[in-house]
């Protein structure tokens, strides 16, 4: 039979929201299936055109190892394998996940992740106390499920000093103005503005304009002495928001992208305002951001490569598959546990990851670690099979204050 164009899928469904796969040399499975899971797979499948997917799902061992691997970062021990592998509910799968999810191990491993997007270095002795207190903060809130948005406001509202208020700490390595408005927009909105203090950006729409609305937003932080030598406290000061257009001299007042300037009071926290703008259920920006890092982090590869360089002139490989995730995560109160589990659950994460006739001359692996004699499947797990040692690696770094300056996960 000729399957080119087609995904290929060998079973049948035996009952509602279960299908059984078969075929010569595999063993049966009973996959239950639900409406988003089954949404998640139509979309990727339409979005991959001719390169389809692998055409039966791993085995148990395969996927509790994965999941271990990609929610805890570690390996699963022998027991939980066999364990999961005896296990003959149908929906063992989900319970692993969930479970997962609200373990204490889940919260160490991403808040290693986030702990090293964010930067949180100790420099020196004086820094010690700030950086512990800000890897606790995010530990907690991810452990915890803080909504995402709630997370990125108090880091880019915050005041006071570490003890007190850790995302302040963020404050530490982006001193200047143009640091927050470029470390704010690549981590949180997924661009790159660097070109845009300058010159109006050569591959994007944005403009000095552009950049200097959302600089103005961070025109009023301020600095003291914290109670500690080498220490500070970040403050608002009282005062109108503005930013200085560098050509034309003029000032600009805060301006989200694509929106109007805003009317803010001399008392009024303009980074405030920034994070309720950022919270918006209409902010094309902010969900898609943080919906493509996590689709990165299961996958190896997200839908918009680099992960924080999204713009019109780079499309992601499955627009509606983007925008399907980001319009669920932001229904669900930016849950990011939730987030995980969709795409956890989904049919094409439970796909093996031997290519077929179809995609085995597809080499787009993992970026970073492609190996062109490896088909793309092999590629990306090659790097979620190092992300143990990796793991490992970076809570040492932590420990000794060397995280690399780096927004990629």
């Amino acid at each position: 039979m000729n399957t080119k164009g087609h995904v290929v899928v060998i079973g049948k469904r035996v009952g509602a929201g279960c299908f059984e796969l078969t075929g010569a040399g595999r063993p049966t499975r009973i996959v239950p299936t639900t409406r988003v899971t089954a949404h998640v797979r139509d979309l990727l499948e339409r979005g991959r055109g001719e390169k389809v997917l692998a055409d039966f799902e791993g085995d148990d061992a395969t996927f509790v190892r994965r999941a271990f691997l990609d929610v805890c970062g570690r390996l699963p021990t022998p027991a939980e394998v066999q364990t999961f592998v005896d296990d003959a509910a149908t929906d063992k799968r989900d319970r692993l996940i969930d479970r997962l999810l609200e373990s204490s191990e889940y919260a160490d491993f991403f808040a290693a992740k986030w702990n090293a997007v964010l930067r949180n270095r100790r420099q020196d002795d004086n820094f010690k106390r700030g950086s512990i207190a800000l890897h606790a903060w995010i530990r907690e809130s991810l452990y915890h499920n803080k909504p995402f948005d709630q997370f990125v406001g108090e880091l880019l509202a915050s005041s006071g000093e570490a003890t007190s208020n850790p995302p302040v700490v963020w404050y530490r390595q982006v001193r200047e103005s143009h640091e927050q408005v470029e470390d704010a927009a690549q981590l949180f909105l997924g661009m790159r503005l660097q070109c845009a203090r300058c010159h109006h950006h050569p591959f994007e729409k944005w403009s000095q304009q552009d950049y200097y609305g959302l600089a103005a937003f961070f025109s009023r932080v301020g600095r003291k002495p914290g109670s500690r030598p080498g220490e500070e406290r970040i403050v608002h000061q009282r005062g109108e928001a503005s930013a200085t257009h560098p050509k034309t001299g003029k000032p600009i007042k805060p301006a989200p992208l694509d929106g109007a300037p805003l009317e803010l009071t001399s008392d009024d926290d303009p980074r405030q305002a920034l994070a309720d703008w950022l919270a918006q259920p209409d902010n094309p920006f902010f969900a898609p951001a943080l919906v493509n890092r996590y689709w990165k982090h299961f996958f190896g590869r997200a839908l918009v490569e680099p992960e924080d360089d999204m713009r019109v002139t780079n499309p992601p490989t499955n627009p509606a598959l983007l925008d399907a995730l980001a319009r669920s995560f932001i229904e669900s109160g930016y849950d990011a546990k939730k987030l995980a589990r969709t795409i956890c659950l989904s049919n094409v994460y439970r796909l093996s990851a031997i290519p077929n006739a179809q995609n085995a001359d597809d080499q787009r692996g993992a970026r970073g670690d492609h190996d062109p004699s490896l088909p793309p499947s092999k590629n990306a797990r090659r790097a979620k099979a190092r992300q143990h040692s990796n793991h490992q690696a970076g809570q040492h770094c932590h420990m000794a204050g060397a995280l690399p300056n780096t927004y990629t996960w």
